[in-house]
């Protein structure tokens, strides 16, 4: 029997997989389904609505176990515009957290015009998170599907993944990396 040497394809994803340590994704879009109402994309507003993607459901099988920490951050101002209550928001971060490996998902509940540090664009969460966990930035990579989380995570110093979805435009986003799937990610080399 003759062994052959992996391929630079293989050799690239093992190097992805053992470099990379820390994922924060935004919520809406990437983790679950949005919800359009009047033509516009918004966030669930209750668990009914709350649709976990099938694409992060095979993303997670696919890195469950690997030495990687998930974290969320996520805008959710339906709550200060009275369109929610924040116990239907704990509701659907309880869900994340008792069937995924989230390590801690970080919301903000503001408005734009609260003008808070933790809302997106501005890097307030990613930054609390790097903190908290004394993580890396070189070792962490921010998923998101909007221009506000390409401007947090860029602030914050880290590489960055639009997420390219059929509601939104990649036109004139700025980010590190465009994927159409979470499983992209994986044939990314993000360690440069």
């Amino acid at each position: 029997m003759r062994l052959l040497p992996p391929s630079t394809d293989q050799v690239m994803k093992k190097r992805l997989l053992s470099l990379i340590k820390n994922i924060i994704l935004d919520r809406d879009g990437v983790i679950n389904e949005v919800v359009i109402r009047d033509s516009k994309v918004e966030s669930p507003r209750c668990l009914s609505e709350y649709i976990i993607k099938e694409d992060f459901k095979r993303f997670h099988a696919r890195i469950k176990g690997k030495d990687i920490n998930l974290f969320v951050v996520s805008n959710q101002p339906d709550i200060a515009r009275g369109k929610m209550h924040e116990s239907e928001l704990m509701e659907m971060n309880n869900l994340l957290l008792n069937s995924y490996s989230f390590k801690e998902i970080v919301y903000c509940i503001h408005d734009d015009i609260d003008s808070c540090d933790c809302r997106k664009p501005k890097p307030g969460m990613i930054d609390h998170l790097i903190k908290t966990y004394d993580l890396n930035r070189s070792e962490v990579i921010f998923i998101g599907d909007s221009w506000k989380d390409m401007e947090a995570g860029i602030s914050a110093g880290i590489k960055t993944v639009f997420f390219t979805q059929e509601y939104n435009n990649p036109d004139e986003i700025k980010a590190d990396y465009f994927v159409t799937s979470l499983l992209e990610l994986i044939d990314l080399p993000i360690w440069e």
